[in-house]
């Protein structure tokens, strides 16, 4: 996944955060330069509304949030319940990203996504998803009242999400994304109801509460340079249909010691999880998450293949990974 975008798959978080300011907003300009845009780092302060609807099996499930940013990084999500009350908070400074639960004392903070070290350079990132996606402008749309242009990214291979960016010109804040599989019953789209850019934020919505309820959780990357890695842990450097090792992790969760290999096309991300145990696979964004899994055991070691591509793509690559030597 290119730098824009987080490593964590937080489902929502993943198609809102990803803001930008236009130097000249009345220019239509090229899929590249929009390309550009999309993932460039937020520059405007907003507060937004946004719906995430996941459509699987015929379903749909919908998940609203409240949104307010600033650009030193400063963020606030408010997850809303059906009643209208906000059932979970997730406050970050740029830095540290804390999350609170309603109902629960306990708050679990940790480092902000983008704050994570990388082993792929942007610019290879950047690369990487040219040669794995075409691009190509889309109609304008009007979303939130705000009259946005639109590109979309088609991948070179089968088996993977087919995606649309809408962006508004003269504030440059992403206000749709939709994401979807040819032939499967499944597709995941953001877009923001309302939107007010250049506001004053009271201060008091970005405050980290940290006391003695507030737990690490200890689920952080330590992403390791793959050169590094000794001939026994040095996994395949790519899996096929543009999937390129980008980085390796490993922590403990309880007696189990987990290890992570990160693949990316430049867009689309594929984690791979070894541990000793078999592992009971639940995405943290649910219940609007695309993501699948696939799971074998080898030689005592089990493997636990997480991705949102299509379930015969994450089979064939599955198998690809088995079978290199």
């Amino acid at each position: 996944m290119w730098r824009g975008k987080s490593l964590t798959n937080k489902g929502l978080g993943v198609f809102i955060v990803l803001l930008v300011s236009l130097t000249h907003a009345g220019d239509r300009p090229s899929p590249e330069e929009l390309l550009d845009m999309i993932f460039t780092p937020p520059r405007v302060t907003y507060r937004a509304t946004a719906l995430t609807t996941l459509w699987r099996d015929g379903r749909g499930i919908t998940e609203e949030v409240r949104v307010y940013y600033r650009p030193s990084g400063e963020m606030r999500r408010e997850f809303i319940g059906n009643d209208g009350k906000i059932v979970r908070v997730v406050v970050s400074d740029g830095k540290k990203e804390v999350t609170s639960v309603e109902g629960r004392r306990q708050r679990l903070q940790g480092r902000a996504p983008k704050t994570l070290p990388r082993a792929m350079s942007a610019q290879s990132e950047r690369a990487l998803l040219l040669d794995n996606y075409h691009l190509a402008r889309s109609s304008d749309q009007r979303v939130a009242g705000h009259l946005g242009w639109g590109i979309t990214l088609t991948p070179v291979s089968s088996g993977k999400p087919h995606q649309l960016y809408v962006v508004d010109g003269p504030s440059g804040v992403l206000i749709r994304v939709r994401r979807f599989l040819p032939g499967e019953d499944l597709a995941v789209q953001t877009v923001l109801l309302d939107l007010e850019t250049n506001v004053i934020l009271p201060e008091n919505l970005f405050l980290l509460s940290a006391d003695e309820f507030t737990l690490d959780h200890g689920l952080d990357p330590n992403f390791t340079q793959t050169l590094g890695a000794s001939t026994e842990t040095k996994p395949p450097v790519s899996l096929g249909e543009g999937f390129v090792l980008d980085s390796m992790d490993s922590f403990d969760i309880g007696q189990d010691n987990v290890h992570v290999e990160r693949y990316t096309d430049g867009l689309a991300v594929l984690s791979l999880y070894k541990t000793s145990h078999p592992m009971e696979w639940e995405d943290p964004s649910a219940p609007t998450s695309p993501l699948k899994s696939i799971h074998w055991v080898n030689q005592g070691t089990c493997f636990t293949l997480v991705g949102d591509l299509s379930a015969q793509a994450l089979e064939q690559i599955s198998l690809l990974y088995r079978n290199t030597p």
